[in-house]
């Protein structure tokens, strides 16, 4: 199998994969392998093997996979990217993958004269909080962007704040949470979720997509425990 490992910094484990679901069982295999051999607790182990398979299911299903058991099967060059990172006060874990939110895609979909209920420029500002809904922040650099006015420019960066939350909350596509109680001051924004489940793998959606809404709102997201 076709599965790329690098160590080049200390504590640190790099992989590259094909996107399908039996890479995705060596994979956590091999995390395996190095998180033991980092020290890392045995029910911290537990805990990190099911938020790495949640993780990797949800890129393979997603994120250009198209659900493939077997990598013979997974659409060719399509990868997905593991990164773990174990440091003394706890890990961190990012998974990469190429489904959802390219620009051109997007830019597609809302430039179809079929879709309803939108102006010119209602369309456009539609399509640029699709395109910044999951990886790079709204730039200037991007010219699409940069065309539109001051105002539209804000109103796609706070709405792609908003829906990056959301995105977050639901990193397992599971629907965990059931409602929100949501606080706000000054400088923080306290979200308490109602759910039932384990938020492990959504409390690492949230801490990976709050940056932007912290810098638009410039308030501090907090993910407090959840209630029933």
């Amino acid at each position: 199998m076709n599965i790329r490992e690098s160590r080049e910094k200390p504590h640190e484990l790099r992989l590259d994969l094909p996107a399908a679901h039996s890479a995705g069982r060596l994979a956590r295999a091999v995390m395996r392998q190095f998180v033991q051999h980092e020290g890392v607790a045995a029910d911290e182990v537990d805990t990190l093997e099911f938020v790495a398979s949640e993780m990797l299911s949800n890129a393979v299903d997603h994120g250009g996979g198209n659900s493939a058991m077997e990598e013979s099967e997974a659409p060719p060059n399509v990868r997905v990217q593991f990164q773990l990172r174990v440091q003394p006060d706890g890990w961190e874990m990012r998974v990469s993958d190429q489904g959802g939110g390219e620009p051109a895609r997007v830019q597609a979909l809302i430039d179809d004269p079929d879709l309803p209920g939108l102006d010119d420029r209602a369309r456009e500002v539609v399509a640029q909080v699709g395109r910044y809904h999951r990886r790079a922040h709204p730039s200037r650099k991007h010219p699409p962007f940069d065309q539109l006015p001051a105002a539209e420019r804000e109103r796609v960066r706070r709405l792609a704040a908003l829906l990056r939350i959301a995105d977050g909350l639901d990193r397992s596509h599971r629907r965990k949470i059931a409602a929100l109680d949501v606080s706000f001051d000054a400088r923080t924004l306290r979200i308490r979720p109602r759910a039932r489940e384990d938020l492990a793998l959504e409390r690492l959606g949230l801490a990976e997509k709050a940056g932007l809404f912290e810098e638009v709102f410039d308030r501090k997201v907090v993910l407090e425990k959840p209630g029933s």
